[in-house]
């Protein structure tokens, strides 16, 4: 079949994750809140095991229930959460499920400055940096990053650790590039 058309960069880093871990060691499942879309058919493509609790628009309440049943019907032992809020919704969920829920951490791959100024985007923002402080841990991208985070108060207690984005070189490996610099009017040494 046709390869999907990619989900955004972030997502595709969690589709290679979850396809890099050892299957005989790791029963791999990705959870997006959202029913449909790039990732899901991306994950589908790729073999991959997903599921969605069909989350609506806002902070749905349900869908954290249904992630909750299913973290519990699975018997998870952790979540990777990416991002503000599906980080919340799975800070919720474990929540809810008390003693059986799994560890659960949190990666960051944006940048504070994408959060709104309204009311509403404060307060999420205010949620998500108190869920955090339950978490297993926190992955950023770069210590750049980390110490941005830090400085708006996040928690500091909480262990946290730098995995930088990495490239597969063997799927970007140079390629014959006299003839693409010849076309923008590049020297060989621009």
């Amino acid at each position: 079949t046709e390869p999907p058309v990619p989900p955004p960069y972030a997502a595709r880093q969690v589709l290679e994750l979850a396809e890099g871990l050892d299957r005989t060691r790791f029963d791999v499942e990705v959870i997006h809140l959202k029913t449909g879309g790039a990732l899901e058919e991306a994950a589908r493509h790729r073999g991959l095991a997903c599921w969605s609790p069909a989350s609506r628009a806002g902070l749905d309440l349900g869908a954290v229930r249904r992630l909750a049943d299913h973290l519990r019907d699975r018997r998870f032992d952790i979540v990777l959460a990416q991002n503000q809020y599906a980080t919340i919704v799975t800070a919720l969920a474990c929540r809810r499920l008390g003693s059986a829920a799994p560890r659960w951490m949190s990666a960051f791959h944006s940048s504070p400055g994408h959060i709104g100024r309204g009311l509403a985007d404060q307060a999420l923002f205010g949620l998500y940096k108190l869920v955090l402080r339950y978490s297993a841990g926190l992955v950023f991208v770069s210590e750049i990053q980390r110490k941005v985070w830090r400085d708006l108060g996040f928690p500091r207690r909480c262990a946290s650790t730098v995995i930088t984005n990495g490239v597969d070189t063997d799927r970007f490996r140079p390629g014959p590039e006299a003839g693409i610099r010849a076309q923008f009017g590049w020297n060989g040494d621009d």
